[in-house]
């Protein structure tokens, strides 16, 4: 079953085409560094309002979130197509002889600065990261449709436990409710059951019925 699925994650990234999975690769790689300093900056921050309110360290939260959710779609604007990068042949003839061509050659390579231990290793890096682009993307969708139908399942689990095995807790709960809901200006109403299947308090993200 495994190798079944390894073998199809090329094939799932074959269908975006390959300047978009060139694109969506090296948003993948740059987010590693991105939320590990949106982390970073976040852990300072809450260090310097821990004599704040809780409403300070909530909204720098809400800011840390929106932007590692930000910096994603402006990686993937800015990050170049991987066309771009291909070397642009060389403005030879078809009858060009092979001292010609041997002369072009060396004309364009010693025009260039002689690279060093650092760039080389730089350019061989980012020669292999591409390569791998095809699984990475793939892993990452299969990854976020699993996710997406895990959760699904358990948002219909949830609202299954509305209508099995609950009850009406009775008239001096439901009165008790409704005082709070008064008291804390709840305008939407609200249901109390008691369930047989959940030993906990629990609430539904929305009641409607």
């Amino acid at each position: 079953m495994m190798p079944r699925i390894l073998d199809a994650l090329p094939a799932l990234t074959a269908l975006a085409g390959d300047a978009t999975v060139h694109r969506i690769g090296w948003v993948l790689v740059h987010s590693l560094w991105q939320g590990a300093a949106v982390a970073a900056a976040l852990a300072g921050t809450l260090r310097c309002l821990r004599n704040q309110s809780a409403a300070a360290r909530y909204a720098a939260s809400c800011a840390a979130l929106l932007l590692i959710t930000t910096l994603p779609l402006v990686t993937f604007a800015i990050v170049a197509p991987a066309a771009r990068f291909a070397p642009e042949p060389l403005p030879l003839t078809a009858g060009a002889e092979p001292v010609a061509r041997a002369e072009a050659l060396a004309s364009v390579s010693g025009s260039a600065a002689a690279p060093t231990p650092h760039t080389r290793w730089g350019q061989r890096l980012a020669d292999t990261i591409p390569a791998v682009f095809p699984w990475l993307v793939g892993a990452w969708v299969g990854g976020v449709a699993m996710l997406s139908v895990w959760h699904f399942g358990g948002w219909i689990r949830v609202r299954s436990l509305r209508r099995s095995g609950t009850r009406s807790p009775g008239a001096t709960w439901d009165q008790t409710v409704a005082r709070l809901c008064l008291r804390m200006r709840v305008t939407r109403p609200v249901r109390l059951f008691e369930s047989a299947l959940v030993q906990v308090p629990t609430l539904p993200t929305t009641v409607h019925d």
